[in-house]
């Protein structure tokens, strides 16, 4: 278990009080849970995998997803949730439909504090294996950090994927759920290097061909450079990318409306822009 600071335990103890505290949390305190609140804090933390996603960046890949029903896959305490959330009642759009959100993690401890802090939300606590069996229906998007690598998967496998690594797993199963993905990954498991590289360059690893090829599913880059968020994780600095996804290309037509265009990501986390990058898909 990560050995934290005097500063972090300190923080974490104020995000614990406020958790256990009898009063509605404000937007600030909810902001400052989710920062603050350390998934290391429990024992199971080391087998779950799980590294929360920083606010900002859980703010920032919202911009990515769109429509009013949207699944989070493996969602600890609600971080991608609340970022869509913040994005989809702040828009410009006033005639919206409201927004219907279900978070699906398996830590108990995590689906209680998420509870607190997403109480609008349907917060599932079961194996993310075991979502197309729950009956959940169809979602404009599904929003996913899931574990990185082959720790979680215990033998288990989504429909269509044979591969070693969960987050392409992941993947596939919010195939079968949604019309749109954006996601969190490492950066080896990216279509495209983007993050801290002087050049965009293409991923042409045997195992992303493998995810193809199974699946049908092509990730396109969020063209954010992760780099901008990395102080902001817990106890790691990693490499990863933010992708997104069209899953009604590959295969899986669904009858949600079309989308819409989504914004252009914010100034501040657009560090570079490189060459050679394709057009997004959204």
């Amino acid at each position: 278990m990560l050995k934290l600071t005097k500063e972090q335990a300190r923080r974490h103890r104020e995000a614990t009080d406020l958790i256990d505290s009898s009063h509605t949390l404000s937007y600030a305190e909810v902001e400052f849970v989710l920062t603050h609140w350390q998934e290391a804090s429990t024992v199971t933390n080391p087998l779950d995998s799980a590294f929360f996603t920083p606010v900002q960046m859980a703010k920032d890949l919202a911009l990515y997803a769109s429509g009013p029903r949207v699944i989070d896959l493996c969602a600890g305490i609600g971080h991608m949730s609340w970022g869509f959330a913040c994005r989809y009642d702040n828009d410009w759009d006033r005639d919206k439909p409201p927004l219907q959100l279900v978070c699906v993690e398996k830590n108990p401890h995590y689906v209680a504090v998420g509870q607190r802090l997403l109480p609008e939300a349907t917060w599932i606590c079961g194996d993310v294996f075991d979502v197309l069996s729950m009956g959940l229906g169809r979602f404009d998007t599904a929003l996913a950090n899931p574990p990185f690598g082959s720790t979680a998967l215990n033998g288990r496998s989504s429909p269509r994927y044979r591969g070693p690594l969960m987050e392409y797993h992941v993947i596939d199963l919010a195939a079968h759920l949604a019309q749109l993905g954006a996601f969190i990954i490492p950066q080896a498991s990216a279509p495209y290097l983007y993050s801290g590289v002087p050049r965009t360059e293409r991923n042409t690893s045997a195992r992303l061909q493998q995810f193809i090829r199974q699946t049908g599913i092509e990730l396109g880059s969020s063209a954010i450079d992760a780099t901008y968020y990395l102080d902001e994780w817990h106890g790691l600095r990693p490499s990863v990318e933010m992708v997104q996804a069209d899953f009604s290309e590959a295969g899986h037509p669904t009858s949600q409306p079309a989308r819409p265009a989504a914004p252009e990501p914010t100034k501040a986390t657009v560090l570079a822009d490189k060459p050679g990058m394709p057009d997004p898909l959204f």
